[in-house]
């Protein structure tokens, strides 16, 4: 079975996974994990061990972190094999375009592929702006 865990300091991660159930009805195989959140005791390792407990050994999971360098993606590291993938960095197309993607498909490449494809959906808008109405001038 194909399952993605959003990992983020605070609550990045919940509010990923909310959106991206709405935009895909998707709720099963979804999975949020918020740390450091005020009231949570848990030792982050003690949840992301138990979260990969409950999953069969050749689930493939697809783990979308908020920063490379942060502890949470740390975290993930010792569980990273052929079929335990981490992307860093997530934002919504990213995360939308693996979440949509079969499991049949999955492969490094591929998401290689979508990194690279979800860089190009960031953008400083008032320059692509000042450039769609100069397009628009030249015509």
């Amino acid at each position: 079975m194909l399952r993605f865990i959003m990992a983020s300091h605070e609550r990045m991660a919940q509010g990923l996974r909310h959106s991206l159930q709405f935009l895909t009805n998707t709720t099963e195989k979804l999975y949020d994990i918020s740390a450091y959140t005020e009231g949570d005791s848990r030792q982050l390792e003690d949840v992301v061990r138990e979260l990969f407990t409950s999953f069969h050994k050749d689930d493939t999971v697809i783990i979308m972190t908020d920063m490379l360098a942060g502890s949470v993606n740390q975290k993930f590291v010792p569980y990273l094999n052929d079929h335990v993938h981490a992307v860093t960095g997530i934002n919504v197309p990213l995360a939308l375009a693996l979440i949509m993607t079969s499991e049949e498909d999955f492969s490094s490449d591929l998401i290689k592929g979508l990194i690279e494809e979800g860089r190009h959906s960031m953008l400083y808008v008032n320059d692509w702006l000042k450039e769609q109405e100069t397009g628009e001038d030249d015509e």
